[in-house]
């Protein structure tokens, strides 16, 4: 089942923002189709989180 597919099924639309926000994940298309801007998304979202707790 594609990501996007799955996220719909089975999160509540009116949670669904914070809940890509605690997860990292990123607010693009996630169709397996567009995977690799997934993963390039979701780097930058993680790293960004890490620099903050790491303060660099």
């Amino acid at each position: 089942m594609d990501f996007d597919l799955w996220l719909k099924d089975f999160i509540p639309s009116t949670i669904m923002k914070e809940y890509k926000r605690k997860h990292y994940i990123p607010d693009v298309d996630l169709s397996i189709a567009n995977f690799d801007v997934f993963l390039k998304e979701r780097e930058s979202l993680l790293f960004e989180a890490l620099s903050r707790e790491l303060k660099i």
